[in-house]
């Protein structure tokens, strides 16, 4: 039997974490809750969020059916899709680090980075 809870799994694997940073709106929302936790869903529905990319509709269907289940699928965020409110999931404490990495050296990134 197979044990889908990720609290329970080994640690995160590099290949999992750079699978989940690749959309730069998930990397929006966990660098978000380094700082900011809780958050709500409509916070990353902005169109100034999402960097000016594509469509504001499409983007919001991409955030609630794919990048929040995702991060929350990874065990990264919570996510409670009936009040929107997102939180740092069971294994946040494991992409922390990179994360608070990443954002202490933003200006030392390329410029496309999300």
């Amino acid at each position: 039997m197979a044990n889908d809870d990720p609290a329970s799994t080994d640690k995160t694997s590099l290949s999992e974490v750079f699978d989940v940073l690749t959309h730069g709106s998930r990397q929006r929302i966990l660098l978000e809750l380094v700082d900011h936790n809780p958050r709500t869903a409509a916070e990353f529905e902005a169109e100034e969020f999402a960097g000016g990319e594509g469509n504001h509709d499409t983007l919001k269907i991409e955030l609630h059916h794919a990048h929040l289940p995702a991060l929350a699928d990874a065990g990264f965020i919570n996510w409670d899709s009936q009040t929107g409110t997102i939180t740092r999931g069971p294994r946040f404490g494991e992409i922390e680090p990179l994360l608070t990495l990443i954002d202490d050296h933003q200006e030392e990134l390329p410029t496309d980075w999300p």
